[in-house]
């Protein structure tokens, strides 16, 4: 099945190994992590791949194969070296990975005790007050709003090289805004100027996925909504403060009660707009909204060192093992 993935065994208890394992005891002269890490090597893995049974189901390696692989030993002194280094930087790894849950848990917490209103920033206590999603949302427009159907084909062109400004779809920002991208040229993008994006933005989804939030980033051209999304945007409120009350629980119940069922679930905007939800003043709106965008600030730059460190490894156990 999953051929070639290691661990070293530190505990003390005793212990017994299932089926689908195998045991691999080094001698005194070779450090065990040293081996550890030298097996999940480039060269190593290459070693194993040409000696497994990929045609059994589950593929496999018969023992007698690892005992003949072949692996780079240096001195004694380097193994413990390389060991180490290896050992320490995954101890960097898990202790980023639990960072990571533990700021996952603390936003989970933030999110139902302020939005609950039983946690309060100090000096507020009026309870929230009750407006519906279109007096907060000066815009709650859509791809269609522009013009007709038939005005739409005749007047928007599309591009999937580079041209003047980006059609913005959902699974743009599903794929974290990386593309492929859609593009439009600047005759198009302006007949679309009911639907231009800023930076800060929201988008909904409103057809298949009906419910899933993106927040808009600042991207590299003008940007202008693409079909099957809803674009958002108060002049009043703190976006941030926005984006998160529109994917908690009550919010997710509402604009389930609000969707069409059918082969491709959907809400209009008319019966969006007239969802009610619990507001705070504007101030006590901006404080909660700049708590969670700097905990999610943090959290995704704890993501991103993560990603870093297990780049790192993964390029050290290939270059290293070569």
């Amino acid at each position: 099945g999953n051929i070639g993935t290691t661990n070293v065994v530190k505990s003390t208890r005793p212990i017994a190994y299932y089926v689908s394992l195998a045991l691999i005891r080094p001698n005194d002269a070779i450090d065990v992590y040293y081996l550890n890490y030298a097996i999940n090597g480039l060269s190593f893995q290459r070693e194993l791949r040409r000696r497994t049974l990929s045609v059994a189901f589950p593929q496999k390696i018969n023992k007698q194969e690892i005992g003949k692989s072949i692996v780079d030993l240096p001195s004694p002194s380097e193994q413990i070296q390389i060991g180490n280094l290896f050992v320490l930087l995954d101890n960097l790894i898990a202790a980023t990975q639990d960072s990571i849950e533990a700021l996952g848990q603390a936003k989970k917490a933030l999110l139902q005790h302020l939005f609950d209103q039983s946690w309060r920033f100090k000096g507020y206590s009026d309870p929230w007050e009750k407006r519906e999603l279109g007096e907060i949302f000066n815009v709650v427009t859509d791809y269609v709003a522009n013009g007709s159907f038939k005005s739409l084909r005749q007047r928007v062109s599309t591009y999937s090289n580079p041209n003047f400004a980006y059609m913005i779809r959902l699974q743009d920002a599903s794929n974290n805004w990386k593309g492929p991208w859609l593009y439009t040229d600047q005759q198009s993008y302006s007949f679309l100027a009911k639907t231009k994006l800023h930076p800060g933005d929201i988008l909904m989804s409103n057809v298949g996925s009906v419910g899933k939030f993106f927040l808009v980033p600042d991207l590299d051209r003008p940007m202008t909504l693409a079909p099957n999304a809803v674009l958002l945007r108060s002049m009043t409120y703190s976006t941030y403060f926005l984006f998160q009350l529109l994917q908690t629980s009550s919010m997710t119940e509402s604009i389930n009660e609000k969707t069409t069922p059918g082969v491709q679930q959907k809400i209009n905007k008319t019966d969006f707009k007239k969802i009610i939800t619990n507001v705070p003043t504007l101030n006590e709106s901006s404080m909660v909204g700049q708590m969670l965008f700097l905990l999610d600030n943090l959290i995704a730059a704890t993501q991103s060192r993560l990603s870093s460190l297990e780049s790192l490894k993964k390029s050290l156990l290939q270059d290293l093992f070569i």
